[in-house]
């Protein structure tokens, strides 16, 4: 079991990638499936789920940390320099969700 962390849509947001396309990956089986989405697309997508969960160091060090949709495992590119303050932010919170890793 490993720390896991729902991130507000507004977090999730904060992260993302500047430009008019997020690569996506879904994971399926043993195989990485890489996509574009439209930034409004993303958008969209962690606005109606109400945010997106923070992805396992596997996904993260590929550059895909965040999880948009964890029943489909879609993992979304973050912005490295964005995501690593808002890891140093999360990581002084201590209500921090614990569960499994995505």
């Amino acid at each position: 079991m490993s720390n896991r962390y729902i991130l507000t849509v507004e977090e999730a947001l904060s992260v993302i990638p500047d430009g008019d396309t997020i690569h996506t990956v879904i994971v399926s089986g043993f195989f990485l499936t890489g996509a574009d989405w439209s930034h409004d697309d993303v958008v969209e997508h962690v606005t109606k789920a109400g945010g997106a969960q923070l992805s396992g160091p596997s996904m993260m060090a590929m550059g895909h940390g965040l999880v948009i949709d964890p029943k489909c495992r879609i993992f979304a590119e973050h912005d490295p320099k964005r995501m690593d303050e808002l890891i140093a932010k999360i990581a002084a919170e201590p209500e921090a969700i614990k569960g499994e890793e995505a």
